[in-house]
């Protein structure tokens, strides 16, 4: 799903950093200060409401999109966290 979206975003003209974990993804947000993070809810190391409490955290203005890959508990959640 990653690599389908940063393809359609890439393709319409926009500079697109990804990262295939939750720490890695924070690590390329403090480097690029981006205008939108989109990110799953659900990670593999379990990161994904951990990386949503710390971008609110560091940076409250940035739009953050999450993707729901665990259910609509862990979308209900991260509504609540700001994404």
């Amino acid at each position: 799903m990653r690599k389908l979206i940063v393809r359609i975003l890439t393709a319409a003209g926009h500079r697109v950093t990804q990262a295939e974990g939750g720490s890695e993804g924070l690590a390329a947000f403090r480097r690029a200060r981006p205008t939108l993070v989109i990110t799953d809810i659900v990670m593999e190391k379990g990161e994904g409401i951990e990386t949503i409490r710390e971008l609110r955290r560091e940076a409250p203005e940035i739009p953050l999109l999450a993707m729901p890959g665990g259910g609509v508990l862990y979308l209900h959640i991260a509504k609540g966290l700001g994404a």
